[in-house]
């Protein structure tokens, strides 16, 4: 099984981010929060499922502006980020972050080319995946993204436990 974008289909709906964990004593994935943007519906759903049957718990949106609405309501450990959204595009999102979370880039690279998304945001960037990703490189993308997360955590806090509230930062004027 390999993800891949095959529909032009946009949707803009975001779901309920109520299962969003509050910070616990470190583990991953259970206490892993991972942001999915992606415009495919069909991509977006079978991503969620991986990683949701993996443990992690998952929120989604469709485009960069429900992503950034739910990074500013949500502690949010790892975001997957699609590039070619609708309503706000991938880099656009990226631009809008003061603090992201870790940021893992999924993307066809169509209209983007790594080089130039790692020469634009190499200090937010923690890793690129070419579309189409199969199910064990986006697994292993996403925990090492994890643990990752979780030393930035630990770091920040200097607790060494995990227990940080990390906190994304989005510009309230994201166009600055």
């Amino acid at each position: 099984m390999v993800i891949n974008s095959t529909s032009q289909k946009m949707t803009s709906t975001v779901a309920p981010a109520g299962g969003v964990c509050p910070r616990s004593n470190g583990g991953r994935p259970g206490n892993t929060n991972v942001l999915v943007v992606e415009d495919d519906q069909g991509v977006r759903e079978t991503t969620v499922a991986i990683l949701r049957e993996e443990g992690y718990v998952v929120v989604q949106a469709a485009d960069g502006v429900d992503a950034l609405e739910l990074l500013r309501g949500h502690d949010i450990d790892v975001l997957l980020l699609d590039l070619r959204l609708p309503r706000m595009d991938g880099a656009a999102v990226l631009e809008a972050l003061d603090r992201p979370p870790t940021v893992v880039v999924v993307s066809g690279f169509e209209s983007f080319e790594e080089a130039e998304m790692r020469r634009r945001f190499g200090s937010v960037l923690f890793d690129c995946l070419r579309k189409p990703v199969s199910p064990h490189r986006l697994m292993a993308a996403t925990a090492a993204a994890a643990d990752h997360a979780l030393s930035v955590r630990d770091t920040d806090t200097g607790t060494g436990t995990g227990t940080g509230t990390g906190g994304t930062e989005v510009r309230d004027d994201p166009e600055r």
